[in-house]
């Protein structure tokens, strides 16, 4: 009984902290987590990276072959960010087709490599859609940014990501932008 106990006590952690599609953590969880590595940051002088993904044009993806496919696409692609971060690496679904990541113990540079590790990830690997036997080829915009060098809080590096990715978007050749004073 008492396993059985600690098993749905699990479970019922897993249903508040995760987000039911992708398995990835949800936007509560890692703004709380945020929170705790920046205070961690803060308090002994390391680095923390955040970087801020979107999929290009997902919307006309999910259009064009229906939400299930859609669906299918942000497991797909949460499966790759899974494999591609390191495990004390936080990754979280935060919004639609936007994910966020928290890389503790990061600089700018090494942030800005797993960024292009992953967006290399996704250009090499189309995703199938499953029942037209059709690869589908899509992009991912990556805004990063890193504390100490920008931003004072966590809420202030999360727009600062944000604003790095909207920066991605624009410029089609590179589809990383690490933020950056202007």
């Amino acid at each position: 009984i008492c396993l059985s106990g600690l098993a749905f006590s699990e479970k019922m952690k897993s249903l508040f902290i995760r987000d039911g599609l992708t398995g990835l953590s949800n936007r509560n969880y890692i703004r709380q987590r945020l929170e705790e590595e920046f205070y961690r940051s803060r308090r002994y002088s390391h680095p923390l990276s955040l970087m801020m993904i979107d999929l290009d044009n997902f919307k006309s993806l999910n259009n064009r072959f229906g939400h299930s496919v859609g669906d299918h696409l942000l497991r797909y692609f949460s499966q790759v960010i899974a494999d591609t971060i390191r495990p004390s690496d936080i990754a979280a679904r935060y919004n639609g087709e936007e994910f966020l990541i928290i890389l503790p113990e990061t600089h700018k540079e090494e942030a800005r490599a797993v960024a292009e590790r992953l967006r290399t990830r996704i250009a090499l690997c189309p995703f199938r859609v499953d029942s037209r036997k059709e690869e589908v080829l899509f992009t991912i915009s990556i805004g990063v940014t890193t504390y100490p060098e920008y931003g004072q809080s966590a809420e202030e590096l999360v727009a600062l990501a944000d604003s790095a990715l909207h920066q991605a978007k624009k410029d089609c050749k590179d589809k990383v932008a690490v933020y950056m004073n202007n």
